[in-house]
């Protein structure tokens, strides 16, 4: 064979080849491709040569299964695994065993919709409006719109109790559902912790805990004071009156009691008990009674002046007098004329 002939076959076996490996070839288009969170996405994969086809990809570096197809543009469907994802074709080989390039990266990017609401309650009285408020913390790509199961496609709707329903779609089609629970106010509820005064003195005060209802509250005491809390207050009666954002009303009444003792007493066969009762100033208390004993309740007394002296934990004493008093049962002596029975009768 001439050197000419050797030359042209090379030339003719050379450009087969490469017409052979341009037939034989797989690729996806290059990009970027975002994907709503939970929806599939489709990568069409065109593919060169003789059918039918197999072809190998990778989702972020990790190998997928091989897919085999007689198509020549097929589409390659999958869930997102995580919010990036790089899809890159690995290899492919046609019917006849040429394996071919293989081109194009996709990024995909799953979108996710981040969506809060924000509740106004209706007022305590149950009846009127509240409002129910939606916002996108993240995600998604603005501008964002807005339906709610009203109807309404503003961010805050003027509604009474209920649940109601928005959704929100951003500019790529991505939507995130939520709800949103108009509710009434909590009742407000007003309570205190009373320190009565020592000896008498206006050392006395009220701590008061409001809770319910919608903040900023209203306070407002029987005697004038606009205060919460009062301190350095004698004993009596006080009452408070809280009023909330929404004009709803509560009330908490208490009686701040000096320092008094009172004495009961109770009779059991012929002989009399003392009850000691103490309001107001500080526990613990210590009692001294006038025939000695220290206990706070006496018993098997006779007739005569008890008086007990209390002292609490401040120092302050309060003195306390009984009379014991018992009524001694009286009986008389008759006689009977009755010639049969005769005697004395009691």
């Amino acid at each position: 064979m001439s050197a000419r002939i050797t030359v042209l076959f090379f030339i003719l076996i050379t450009a087969c080849a490469i017409t052979k490996a341009q037939e034989c070839f797989a690729s996806i288009p290059s990009g970027t491709q975002s994907v709503c969170h939970g929806s599939e996405f489709e990568i069409p994969v065109t593919l060169g040569g003789t059918a039918p086809f197999t072809f190998t990809y990778s989702i972020n570096g990790s190998p997928q299964p091989p897919v085999f197809t007689y198509d020549s543009l097929f589409t390659l469907m999958s869930y997102p695994p995580s919010s990036n994802n790089v899809i890159l074709l690995t290899g492919m080989q046609d019917a006849t065993g040429c394996q071919g390039n293989v081109s194009g990266t996709m990024n995909i990017k799953r979108v996710s919709i981040f969506v809060q609401t924000f509740i106004t309650p209706v007022s305590c009285s149950g009846t009127g409006i509240g409002t129910a408020t939606v916002s996108v913390n993240n995600g998604g790509t603005p501008p964002y719109s807005y339906l709610w199961s009203t109807g309404s496609s503003s961010t805050q709707i003027n509604v009474p109790i209920g649940i109601y329903v928005v959704t929100v779609t951003d500019s790529h089609g991505c939507t995130q559902e939520t709800i949103a629970d108009v509710v009434q106010s909590e009742p407000l509820s007003v309570t205190g912790i009373v320190t009565n005064p020592t000896c008498n003195h206006n050392d006395g005060s009220i701590d008061i805990s409001i809770a319910g209802g919608s903040e900023p509250y209203e306070t407002s005491w029987h005697f004038g004071p606009n205060t919460e809390d009062l301190i350095n207050i004698g004993s009596g009666n006080y009452m408070l009156f809280v009023t909330d954002a929404h004009g709803c009303t509560g009330t908490y009444s208490t009686t701040v009691s000096t320092f008094d003792v009172t004495i009961q007493s109770s009779v059991a066969h012929c002989q009399t008990s003392l009850d000691v009762s103490v309001n107001g100033s500080i526990a613990p208390y210590t009692y001294l009674w006038s025939n000695g004993q220290t206990t706070e309740d006496i018993s098997g007394l006779n007739n005569g002046w008890y008086t007990v002296t209390v002292t609490d934990a401040a120092g302050c004493t309060v003195n306390q007098s009984f009379l014991a008093y018992l009524t001694i049962p009286s009986a008389t002596i008759g006689v009977s004329t009755n010639p049969c029975t005769g005697g004395l009768t009691a």
